[in-house]
């Protein structure tokens, strides 16, 4: 019987720090993502010029259907995200929870998180997620809360992929056949 281990590989990139110059423009992009977890198609830039750049970089890339990292393995999906929390977590580790909510709700796969600051507001990072827990045409959500549960920010999203087919026609071999 093959075993199977299960993990999500987790990498953040914290930032506390502006994304950009300080202004109306960011607490603008911070009010209206607020609650919410933004995938992305690719990765996001150190630092964008501006305000405006960061914003603009939002809406652009913003998806809600994540394709596998290998198209012929398709077993494996990158996330790359941008989480606006509520509020400051006021602490340092927050949870990080994915359910499948195809049929229902069942919790999948769930993780803690470190981040640089109590006070910290906006956190950038990816996550890869891997079979057997996760598995191609499913949608999922995926929470990040505080210590204490409550939600801090949300998303819900579909790990497209093509699932396997199978023909239903068999062939053997001259010599399987003789036997």
């Amino acid at each position: 019987m093959q075993r199977h281990t299960t993990r999500i590989l987790i990498t953040f990139t914290f930032v506390a720090a502006p994304l950009c110059a300080p202004g109306q423009a960011q607490a603008g992009v911070e009010r209206a993502y607020r609650g919410k977890i933004v995938l992305l198609k690719k990765r996001p830039p150190l630092r964008f010029r501006s305000n405006a750049a960061f914003a603009q970089f939002l809406k652009t890339q913003r998806v809600d259907k994540i394709w596998p990292k290998d198209k012929k393995k398709q077993d494996r999906w990158r996330l790359e995200f941008f989480a606006f929390f509520r509020g400051a977590p006021n602490d340092v580790e927050v949870k990080i929870k994915f359910y499948d909510i195809t049929e229902g709700r069942r919790f999948v796969a769930g993780d803690s998180i470190y981040v640089s600051s109590r006070q910290q507001r906006i956190l950038a990072s990816h996550i890869e997620l891997e079979k057997p827990r996760f598995n191609i045409n499913r949608r999922y959500v995926m929470y990040i809360t505080n210590a204490r549960g409550q939600t801090l920010a949300s998303t819900s999203f579909r790990l497209n992929g093509k699932a396997e087919s199978y023909s239903g026609r068999v062939t053997f071999t001259e010599d399987e056949t003789r036997r």
